[in-house]
């Protein structure tokens, strides 16, 4: 219940601030075509970092305009997931 209300407070406001340093590179990532997004995963050396997060944020973003509220509700969405899984 606690991590309901915790992830439903996240989502308050979730467009209001503006792009972080982090979200902007995810955003530089994400907007590519989907070859040279591999390419630049590979290059940049987030293969083994962060891929899967990557990855799932350029099939995220797809149907959605590239903005904060879209960027920011992956993390939103799986937060729960996570702190049930590491608690």
């Amino acid at each position: 219940m606690i991590i309901l209300f915790g992830a439903t407070l996240r989502l308050y406001n979730l467009g209001v601030e503006s792009f972080w340093f982090d979200e902007i590179f995810t955003v530089h990532l994400v907007s590519q075509d989907l070859r040279t997004f591999i390419q630049q995963l590979i290059t940049q050396g987030s293969l083994t970092r962060n891929a899967v997060y990557y990855l799932l944020a350029y099939f995220w973003v797809l149907p959605y305009k590239l903005d904060e509220i879209s960027i920011r509700s992956l993390s939103v969405i799986f937060f729960p997931f996570f702190m049930l899984k590491f608690k």
